[in-house]
């Protein structure tokens, strides 16, 4: 999977001197957030081919994992392959951003695609396609990528720790450090691309 940002653009974010040295640890790093955000968003964004399978319910449309769905290379139920339906009158298989269709018809034999519904049964759709927004992530999932990535760096010398104290002169100051999964401002920008909508 492709990340969402670069070594070099946490480096620029971070400033400072490099010597390359870290670059291996920031692309690890980068990599396991890029996984994070997309499990946390439930879609995918860098466009990808997926090849998935899917329990049948006995409907006539099926949800995807990843949208938005861009094309459709093959579907089969039970091992029987689906053809990609010429119009919505013509039997096999159409699909728009979100969901994949079943056409009936009574030119195939007595089957799920001639009912037009994925027959009810344990991953017994198989389904590969490609999603996603582009060959990139979008600029504002890029910087939040950045800075999450930026605050995990530098937040390795005080793993587990909530709090720190600080003794300035006479006086104790008390120094809180986030522990929740995403900074605030990445969090939000997340959210704005989490897929809301259950996965049939």
């Amino acid at each position: 999977m492709a990340a969402f940002c670069l070594a070099a653009d946490v480096k620029a974010w971070l400033g400072g001197t490099w010597d390359g040295s870290e670059d291996s640890l920031l692309t690890a790093l980068i990599s396991q957030i890029t996984t994070r955000m997309q499990q946390h968003m439930s879609r995918a964004i860098i466009t990808a081919t997926f090849s998935e399978v899917y329990n049948g319910t006995d409907q006539p449309s099926l949800s995807l994992r990843q949208i938005p769905i861009l094309s459709v290379t093959s579907v089969a139920i039970n091992g029987v392959a689906v053809p990609l339906a010429s119009s919505p009158v013509t039997v096999g298989y159409l699909f728009d951003d979100k969901r994949l269709y079943l056409v009936p018809g009574t030119t195939v034999a007595p089957t799920a695609i001639s009912r037009g519904v994925f027959t009810r049964g344990m991953q017994n759709v198989a389904v590969t396609y490609s999603a996603g927004l582009g060959a990139s992530a979008p600029d504002d999932l890029k910087g939040a990528c950045v800075q999450q990535a930026s605050y995990e760096y530098r937040s390795r010398a005080r793993i587990g720790e909530k709090s720190k104290s600080l003794s300035v002169g006479q006086a104790t100051q008390t120094i809180g450090y986030i522990t929740d999964e995403w900074l605030p401002m990445v969090k939000a920008t997340l959210d704005r691309y989490t897929r809301k909508a259950p996965v049939a």
